[in-house]
C-alpha cells in the first residue's frame, strides 16, 4: 500500500467535523432532559431504574461524540489545506446534508394536514407532491401516485384496521357521507 492510499483513507471528509458535533449536541440535549423524560423511583437498583440504560446510552453517544470531534478536528488541522478550501467544502456538504430535512418538513406538513383535511385527502396531496418534487410530472404518473396513495388508506383503515379521525373538512359534508368519510377514509 502507497502512503498515498494510507492518506486517503486517513483524510477527513468534507463536513465531517460539523456533522458530528451536530449530533453530539443533540445528544447532550436529549441527556440534559432524562431527568423529566423518565422517572427515577428512590427503592429501585441503579440498573433497575426505568431511565437508567437510555442514560447510559445517551452518555456514551455524548462521550464517544466528542472523542470523535475531537479526533476529526484535529485530523483537519493535520491535513493541511488551506482553511478557504475547507470552509467551501464544509459549507457544500452541509447544504447537501441540510437538503435531506427538506422531506422532514414536508412530512411534518402531511402530519399537520391530516386532522383538518382528512387521512384520504392530505395523503392523496402528500404522495402527489412528493412525486412531483421527485421529477415525476406527467399525468400518469400523477395519477399512479394518487392510486397509490388510495391504496395505502385502504390498505390501512381497511385490513389493518389502523383508527385514524377524520379530518375537519368532513364536517361540512351531508350527515350520511360525513359518517362513511370518517369511518372508511
Amino acid at each position: 500500500m502507497s502512503r498515498q492510499d494510507d492518506v486517503r483513507k486517513t483524510a477527513s471528509r468534507p463536513g465531517e467535523f460539523f456533522f458530528i458535533l451536530a449530533l453530539t449536541v443533540i445528544a447532550a440535549i436529549l441527556l440534559a432532559q432524562i431527568g423529566d423524560q423518565t422517572k427515577f423511583y428512590k427503592r429501585l437498583k441503579l440498573p433497575t431504574q426505568p431511565g437508567f440504560w437510555p442514560a447510559v446510552g445517551l452518555g456514551g453517544m455524548v462521550l464517544s461524540g466528542a472523542a470523535l470531534a475531537v479526533s476529526a478536528w484535529y485530523k483537519r488541522r493535520r491535513e493541511g489545506a488551506s482553511g478557504q478550501d475547507l470552509q467551501e467544502q464544509d459549507l457544500q456538504e452541509m447544504v447537501f446534508i441540510a437538503r435531506a430535512g427538506e422531506f422532514m418538513l414536508w412530512f411534518m406538513f402531511y402530519v399537520w394536514i391530516t386532522p383538518w383535511a382528512g387521512y384520504l385527502a392530505s395523503t392523496i396531496l402528500f404522495v402527489m407532491c412528493l412525486a412531483w418534487r421527485a421529477g415525476y410530472r406527467t399525468t400518469g404518473m400523477q395519477a399512479l401516485s394518487a392510486g397509490l396513495a388510495v391504496f395505502i388508506v385502504v390498505l390501512f383503515k381497511s385490513f389493518l384496521s389502523v383508527k385514524i379521525p377524520g379530518g375537519a373538512v368532513y364536517d361540512l359534508l351531508p350527515p350520511d357521507l360525513q359518517s362513511f368519510m370518517a369511518i372508511n377514509f
